[in-house]
């Protein structure tokens, strides 16, 4: 599936006050859709992860707590910040947030869909991998990068069905940008998209919360779409949900109202 295809599905009308460059209502929803739809494709293992020179399709594995992620006003500032501050050529990182970014050059392209372009960059490498045994391929163990446009690859671990048995693993590669848009446990996402001064770029960046803490987890945890959604559950009073049609879990009745589209399951499946 194109990624251009998805992402008309998700999220409330997320709106922010402050004055973050273009910003708008519209390209705020835009990337939240084009994540959470990403994120469901993925949850429901339809992310093909072939060579493209291969003609038999293979695909991730499906996840089983995919969370719905939604828009957070403050992750957006501090994008804004960061991108503010690579139009000087100076590298930027959030100790709250991780984060991805996409420089668009202005010379060449016109008229582009900043969130478009630059999720499907950020996810074009999908894992690449083959599924030559069973199991989680999808453990990070390096330290974050966000240079612009350049999703390294970095090592990490492949495992065996039961995902933390270490003694199952081999390592190979992954890229970091996809890490960033595919963790399961991720709550917020805040975006921004500046030109800078001069006219000749612009950055496209996008904060994800809360920061990835313990890099030796899984990236996502296999399994049937929703069927582990209630680890997310911290009280009584909070509640978690599956969203049947789209694989994910979102978490909290005061949530509800934004993610009503589809059908939703409680208790998860």
């Amino acid at each position: 599936m194109n990624i251009s295809e998805i992402g008309e599905t998700f999220g409330d009308e997320p709106t922010c006050k402050q004055n973050n460059g273009s910003m708008t209502n519209e390209l705020r929803r835009r990337f939240l859709r084009l994540h959470n739809g990403y994120r469901s494709i993925l949850a429901l293992g339809h992310v093909n992860i072939s060579e493209e020179s291969n003609e038999t399709f293979l695909y991730a594995h499906r996840a089983s707590r995919m969370r719905i992620l939604d828009y957070d006003c403050d992750a957006e500032g501090s994008a804004y910040e960061s991108a503010i501050k690579q139009c000087s050529s100076n590298k930027s990182s959030s100790a709250e947030y991780d984060e991805n970014v996409y420089v668009i050059d202005n010379t060449y392209e016109d008229e582009v869909d900043p969130a478009l372009k630059a999720i499907s960059s950020w996810t074009s490498q999908a894992f690449n991998l083959t599924h030559a045994e069973e199991g989680i391929p999808y453990q990070w163990n390096d330290s974050v990068s966000d240079f612009a446009n350049v999703c390294d690859m970095f090592p990490f671990h492949k495992f065996a069905e039961n995902f933390f048995s270490k003694s199952a693993s081999h390592e190979t590669t992954i890229s970091q940008c996809i890490i960033k848009v595919a963790w399961d446990a991720r709550e917020k996402l805040g975006c921004a998209v500046v030109t800078c001064d001069q006219g000749n770029t612009t950055h496209v960046v996008c904060h994800y919360g809360p920061k990835a803490a313990n890099k030796t987890e899984p990236i996502y945890k296999v399994g049937v779409p929703c069927s582990n959604c209630t680890e997310y559950t911290r009280g009584d009073e909070e509640k978690v949900f599956c969203h049947a049609d789209e694989g994910v879990c979102v978490i909290n009745l005061r949530d509800l109202n934004s993610h009503l589209n589809t059908s939703l399951r409680y208790p998860p499946i």
